[in-house]
């Protein structure tokens, strides 16, 4: 919705039609509360993080040890961005995936300096639905537990979905038809920023190993606390908290969502 053509009228609209003053994160600002959602549920005792969230439309990295990251960047690096302009061909063409490849080598390049201040950390966090869904391949393919991205393991499956089919990818575990085709750009530029960061091991921020709860439930119930952490903080930096808009806000949560998700979504313009 950002880089939308479109996103200004969009936005527009929604605050009109359910009486929300909607605003659009920057890329950097999504990064920093990103880190500040999976500090606060790591906690203090995790040390120095680096996050690293590969989205549909861009790929964020923060790092730090505070609440506040050192260094936070957005990059135009997301799965479905990439796949778009860069992918042709099912199995993709070698072309196109070696064009990709350059592409994310020398995007990154602009944010390699920044990071290289920040270049030690306890533990490197994972944080998106692509991280997860390569997470869980890397633990089917290899010797894993499911929940972590190793340098080796992200380096061998990458070529390997690269040379499947739309239709092979989408039958793998963990993977949705709408995820299939994405898939290869969220792992390339996985091994890219693990690689160029120097990163062995990305965690999965997400703990499924409570037995109370099944794993898709866990992973639900995690997002919505890291969702919920980052209400509370925009909401708390707010000039003024109004009771009354935020018991409004809360009204309309549902129904703003599903319109979203159907009238609204179908209408951006990438």
């Amino acid at each position: 919705l950002r880089d939308a053509k479109n996103g200004s009228e969009i936005i527009s609209n929604i605050n009109k039609e359910f009486e929300i003053d909607l605003q659009v994160l920057s890329g950097e600002d999504e990064a920093r509360l990103t880190f500040l959602a999976a500090r606060r549920w790591f906690g203090w005792s995790s040390g120095r993080l680096i996050v690293i969230d590969i989205g549909g439309g861009s790929l964020e990295i923060a790092s730090g040890v505070d609440e506040a990251p050192e260094a936070a960047t957005s990059l135009p690096l997301g799965a479905a961005r990439l796949t778009k302009a860069f992918l042709n061909g099912d199995p993709f063409s070698q072309k196109s995936i070696m064009k990709l490849r350059e592409h994310i080598e020398s995007q990154l390049e602009s944010v390699l300096q920044a990071q290289a201040h920040h270049e030690s950390r306890d533990r490197a966090i994972a944080t998106s639905k692509t991280l997860r869904t390569l997470a869980r391949l890397c633990g089917d393919w290899f010797d894993g537990d499911g929940r972590t991205i190793k340098l080796d393991s992200i380096r061998k499956i990458s070529p390997k979905l690269a040379e499947m089919s739309f239709e092979q990818r989408a039958k793998l575990p963990g993977v949705s038809p709408n995820r299939a085709r994405q898939i290869v750009a969220g792992a390339f530029v996985a091994e890219s920023v693990m690689r160029n960061l120097d990163i062995d091991k990305l965690e999965e921020s997400v703990n499924v190993e409570k037995s109370s709860v099944t794993g898709e439930t866990q992973v639900n119930l995690v997002k919505y606390e890291m969702y919920k952490t980052m209400v509370e903080i925009l909401m708390t930096e707010s000039e003024e908290v109004d009771e009354t808009l935020g018991a409004k806000r809360a009204e309309l949560a549902s129904p703003w969502k599903s319109a979203c998700n159907t009238r609204i979504k179908k209408k951006i313009i990438n």
